[in-house]
Order: C-alpha cells, then sequence, then structure tokens
C-alpha cells in the first residue's frame, strides 16, 4: 500500500470501524481494506473499479515512465505489508472475547443445574450441553487471529 497515493483512515460509518482508502490527492473514497483476506498479509481491498484506470504493462498507450513508476512502488510495498490500524482490529475481537465469555458463562450454568445440590450429577450431559464450548472456540480463534495482524 502506497502512502503516497493512498490516504488510509478509520472509517466509523457501520458502528464498527473499518479502514477505509481515499485518494491522497483529492481525498475522494475508493474503498476499503477489510482484515479477512487471504495469507500472507490477511487483507481484503474491496476498491471501486470505477474509480481504477486498467493499464496492462503491456499495453502501447501504456506510459514507460509510469509502468517502471508502478512496477517499483509494488516492489517496495510488497517488502512492507500493511498493517492495520489497532482501532479497526480491537473492537471486533472484543466482541468476539465477549461473546466467548457469554458462551463459556452458559455452559457453565448448565453445568451447575446438572450437579444438582450435593454435588452429584443428576443427569448426563448430552453432546448438545458441550455445544456452547465449541462455539466459544471459534470466537476465541477469531479474537487471536485479528489480534495476531497487528504484529
Amino acid at each position: 500500500l502506497d502512502n503516497t497515493v493512498l490516504d488510509v483512515q478509520t472509517d466509523f460509518k457501520l458502528i464498527l470501524p473499518r479502514t477505509e482508502c481515499a485518494c491522497a490527492t483529492c481525498g475522494g473514497h475508493l474503498g476499503h481494506v477489510f482484515p479477512d483476506g487471504p495469507e500472507p498479509t490477511g487483507q481484503r481491498y474491496c476498491i471501486n473499479g470505477v474509480a481504477l484506470q486498467y493499464i496492462a504493462d503491456d499495453d502501447e498507450k501504456a506510459d514507460p515512465t509510469m509502468v517502471a513508476d508502478v512496477i517499483t512502488r509494488e516492489a517496495l510495498t510488497a517488502a512492507t505489508p500493511f498493517k492495520p490500524q489497532p482501532l479497526t482490529i480491537l473492537p471486533t475481537a472484543l466482541l468476539y472475547v465477549g461473546l466467548a465469555i457469554s458462551y463459556v458463562n452458559g455452559f457453565y450454568v448448565r453445568y451447575q443445574q446438572q450437579l444438582g445440590v450435593g454435588g452429584d450429577v443428576q443427569q448426563q450431559m448430552s453432546a448438545f450441553d458441550y455445544f456452547p464450548l465449541a462455539i466459544a472456540s471459534v470466537c476465541v480463534y477469531f479474537a487471536a487471529r485479528d489480534v495476531r495482524r497487528l504484529f
């Protein structure tokens, strides 16, 4: 991501923060960068195609100096991938952690009900009773994946 061409800032228009990309020259909205893309960067660029002009490297209309400049920028940005801002990652990670805590709490309450008064198990817990732990594990995985992208 070339910071001389793109201006990246946090966008709160849909309550949860997103990373907005805008033109550094005119400030025009180009799209967003989301942290749920493929490895190795984990980034998914959702850029408005109308805002871009596609020119192939071997196109006769392509300016040779522009092609050389783009190739140089690609080499520089490949070495230093874009790091998402903490403000765009942490709220979502905290939401996942909160969901995990609520699912674990639901399991614990159900487990305490099964134990009964004397601590003896009154009924066997079914596999369905352990389902909230599976959901909590998935939530913890998503939170850890998001936080890992900050480093």
